[in-house]
């Protein structure tokens, strides 16, 4: 029972039922994505990213109502009996306010093998990781729907020392 749908800058998206994944077009490394986030719903939702077509990568969960921020190193284990079916590596959490369910701006950067999450201009996730270097970045749901305003997805330049002239000036 999935469902899609775009208004103006606002997506919108999610099951009332089930986990769902929703990606964006293209394949990223060096990214920022932004927006605002809002929740409706008693389920979960969250961002995943460099998610590869068997969907593994990083998952984001966010627990809007709560504050909660966790990010996990989540795959396939080939091989694996029916106990280690999955890679699934805790990599950093941490607690924010939220004063309800409400809309939260958002920004996560990856760049290299460092990962940022900022909910509402507090930096909640700061780490580096190399288990998956590349992939598809998006959304997930669980019993819930989550709108999107004003996204961005920024690919970020890696810097090239060789190309660069040495003329250009950092204003501040």
């Amino acid at each position: 029972d999935a469902v899609v749908s775009r208004d103006g800058s606002t997506c919108s998206f999610g099951s009332d039922t089930a986990f769902e994944i929703f990606l964006l077009p293209g394949t990223y490394r060096n990214f920022r994505l932004r927006g605002r986030l809002e929740m409706t719903g008693r389920g979960k939702c969250g961002l995943v990213l460099r998610l590869n077509e068997e969907s593994d990568g990083y998952f984001i969960s966010l627990e809007l109502v709560k504050g909660l921020a966790q990010i996990r190193a989540w795959g396939n284990n080939p091989g694996g009996g029916i106990e280690e079916a999955f890679i699934y590596r805790p990599l950093q959490a941490n607690y924010f306010l939220t004063g309800g369910l409400r809309p939260h701006d958002f920004e996560l950067i990856a760049f290299g093998d460092y990962i940022e999450l900022s909910i509402d201009g507090d930096v909640l996730l700061s780490l580096a990781d190399d288990t998956y270097c590349e992939g598809a970045v998006g959304f997930y749901t669980e019993g819930a729907r989550l709108r999107v305003h004003e996204m961005t997805l920024q690919e970020l330049r890696v810097f090239d020392a060789e190309s660069w002239s040495g003329t250009d000036e950092i204003h501040r």
